[in-house]
């Protein structure tokens, strides 16, 4: 294939730059990238947690405003995060490149580069893949985690009536990040820019559009509570908390009150768009990849010793089925909580952010 700027590139010419780039796995990995298959050495009695996501141009983002390291980064850490709501630790990751004749070298090696940040700062190994060429960019992750032995991962099945509603961290950031990405704003230089914008806009601006760009998955959450035993249900939150709390809700045949005070919401968010729009986002926004979970009364001065208050925060309680699933604002008047984040096959699709646009 030709990459734009450049000579022809052959698939072992790309093989080459990816084993540069990515370390060579360990002993527990005897077989990796340039064979037709990996092959994995396993702990005794370990058990393995697969998933796999991707990233498509044109659908979960444009090239125009995404840099290409922080897509590298961000299509690995969708993947971490759905390994951080099952409790998994991250192992060994596959990644298929869909790669269209535009794409520059550098671009690509940008990509690469950004991913393997990403891979050495949560000791994943990437073993093997594929490559071939596109009308578009996209990056299809398969991630291979391990839970340890006599570990009961967490599910979205499982939370009771009783039961309390945590969030790991805030939320609306990164939908605020996408709002200003169609606005015009850009990421350059490590913060975010924008013509003629006012100067106090730019530090909110930053923070907004890195949760978007580069989401960080809440992997040691969820390991400490797989570690512990303490959640009793568990998902990421990728579409949004009113629809991911539905289908935590449905898994579990419960219903939920969630109390719209409690709420965490970004601070930069507030900031830009005002805390009734912040509140808004932060319900249906997407994207945040924090981890929505339930754990027991019984189990929630325990939870308090190995995570302090200001990483976890209490956002309602699970209730009978029949309740439904409400919000309830600061006068205790409840209303339906309408599962209205981003649902794949039911959204107009405009191409900005992962799973959403």
């Amino acid at each position: 294939m030709r990459l734009a700027r450049g000579r022809a590139w052959s698939e072992e010419d790309l093989v080459r730059l990816i084993r540069r780039i990515f370390p060579i796995p360990r002993r527990q990995v005897p077989v990796s990238i340039g064979d037709d298959a990996a092959v994995l050495c396993l702990p005794r009695a370990s058990r393995l947690v697969l998933t796999t996501d991707q990233m498509v141009e044109g659908i979960h983002f444009r090239r125009s405003t995404h840099p290409p390291h922080l897509l590298g980064e961000k299509a690995l850490a969708v993947n971490l995060s759905d390994l951080a709501a099952m409790g998994a630790l991250p192992r060994w990751a596959l990644l298929s490149l869909f790669l269209p004749p535009d794409l520059s070298r550098a671009d690509l090696e940008a990509v690469l580069r950004g991913m393997a940040r990403r891979a050495r700062q949560s000791r994943v190994e990437l073993i093997g893949g594929n490559i071939t060429v596109s009308k578009v960019l996209a990056l299809d992750l398969a991630l291979v985690g391990t839970l340890a032995a006599g570990a009961r991962p967490l599910l979205r099945r499982g939370a009771r009536p009783g039961d309390t509603l945590f969030v790991s961290g805030r939320l609306g950031g990164s939908a605020t990040g996408l709002y200003l990405l169609e606005g015009g704003w850009r990421w350059r230089r490590g913060s975010a820019w924008k013509r003629g914008a006012p100067p106090d806009m730019r530090q909110p601006a930053t923070r907004a559009l890195k949760l978007h760009l580069a989401p960080e998955p809440q992997v040691e959450i969820g390991s400490l509570l797989v570690r512990h035993g303490l959640a009793s249900a568990a998902m990421d939150l990728s579409d949004g908390l009113s629809r991911d709390l539905w289908r935590l809700c449905e898994a579990s045949g419960v219903g939920a009150r969630l109390e719209s005070n409690a709420l965490p919401l970004d601070p930069s968010t507030v900031k830009l768009v005002g805390e009734k729009e912040a509140l808004r986002l932060a319900l249906h926004g997407g994207e945040d990849y924090q981890l929505l979970f339930t754990v027991r009364r019984s189990r929630r001065r325990e939870l308090s010793r190995y995570l302090p208050s200001g990483r976890l925060y209490p956002i309602g309680r699970i209730v009978p089925k029949q309740e439904g699933i409400m919000l309830e604002d600061e006068a205790g008047r409840a209303r339906p909580l309408l599962p209205l984040g981003y649902d794949h096959f039911r959204a107009s699709r405009t191409p900005q952010g992962s799973r959403r646009r």
